[in-house]
């Protein structure tokens, strides 16, 4: 088991958010994501005081998986100082924290590896999870 962490970082409209969420998500970099928006920001930019809307990206992860994630998000993000930042998630259900380890680990290593698509492995994986939940298996 590793330690958990919630990454956040914000995109200028929903579709960039969404498309960086998904790239992160389908790179086994993150378990899952949400996107949250849009949220009004408040901030210093280039010496300036600054308002505006944002929609925010919130993904789930590992810190054994942080700095990928972090290479993956500034190589990706449309802006060129975007904030990637992470806070540590100190406790939460055994399932869900066992899920996102599992998740974050076996995804990445099985479907590199074999040179399958990342996302059809987490859609064949969320069906396998759901399967032994519904059949009290988990």
């Amino acid at each position: 088991m590793s330690g958990y962490l919630q990454v956040s970082t914000a995109t200028a409209n929903r579709d960039e958010a969404v498309q960086l969420a998904g790239s992160a998500v389908g790179a086994g970099l993150a378990a899952g994501a949400q996107v949250v928006g849009p949220v009004v920001s408040v901030f210093w930019h280039g010496g300036q005081y600054g308002e505006g809307e944002e929609w925010q990206v919130l993904l789930k992860t590992t810190e054994r998986r942080y700095a990928d994630l972090e290479a993956h998000l500034l190589e990706n993000h449309p802006w060129g100082n975007p904030e990637v930042s992470a806070v540590p998630i100190t406790t939460g259900s055994a399932g869900y924290l066992d899920w996102l380890d599992r998740t974050t680990k076996s995804l990445a290593a099985g479907a590199l590896k074999h040179g399958c698509d990342l996302r059809s492995a987490v859609a064949g994986q969320a069906t396998k999870d759901a399967s032994q939940s519904l059949a009290g298996t988990d």
